[in-house]
């Protein structure tokens, strides 16, 4: 932002080249504690994340054919399937979700260009991809449990704590806001970036299953 951009290395290529580290750990490690899973209990059929993402189909016999409870029962029955295509369109889809975000930054920075917060959000996902790849690998060599597994939530909660850390840090420095001013829009932002995320996820999850299945 400074100007001073030969030590570094250009935001969007870190970007691209730590997403591509990402989705291939993440498809090595079968998704990882990010996964879904399937829950079948008779009549009633959830898909279900450590982010505490629901996807119910419960009565599925009542459920006309080509209802979205109809499509969720399918995707449980071949949960690793439906898994595959989720992560592989997630892969693509993430990169339009970089654009809002620098748009949430400019709603709460107003005074600086849109296209400085865009690079300080390649720089933030980089790191949140960054730290998501260890922490998928470390799960991994634990024997990658289910995602409905006590061990999935513990990772999330890792992962999320170190890039809320990083994030809190990251806008200090980059706005030069003191700690009031920061906090009070960094509490705007998380929980709207979360929202995001959840929504992007469960609009991607509902696409496969409406044309997947």
């Amino acid at each position: 932002m400074d100007g001073r951009r030969a030590p570094y290395v250009p935001p969007l290529r870190l970007y691209v080249f730590v997403s591509a580290l990402f989705f291939a750990v993440m498809a090595l490690a079968d998704g990882g504690p990010l996964r879904f899973a399937a829950i079948i209990d008779g009549d009633d059929v959830i898909l279900t994340s450590a982010f505490g993402i629901r996807l119910d189909a419960s009565g599925i016999s009542a459920a006309p054919a080509g209802s979205p409870a109809a499509g969720v029962s399918r995707a449980a029955a071949d949960v690793e399937r439906f898994n595959d295509v989720v992560i592989a369109t997630l892969s693509y889809a993430h990169f339009f979700f970089l654009p809002l975000v620098a748009l949430l930054l400019w709603i709460l920075w107003r005074r600086r260009w849109y296209v400085e917060h865009l690079v300080f959000g390649m720089y933030f996902f980089a790191f949140a991809l960054l730290a998501g790849s260890a922490v998928i690998a470390a799960y991994a060599l634990l024997g990658n449990p289910p995602p409905d597994h006590r061990a999935a939530q513990a990772a999330i909660v890792v992962w999320d704590a170190t890039v809320v850390v990083w994030l809190y840090r990251g806008l200090r420095d980059m706005y030069r806001s003191g700690h009031a001013a920061t906090a009070a829009r960094f509490l705007v932002l998380v929980p709207s970036c979360f929202l995001l995320a959840c929504a992007v996820v469960i609009a991607i999850a509902f696409l496969t299953i409406g044309l997947a299945y």
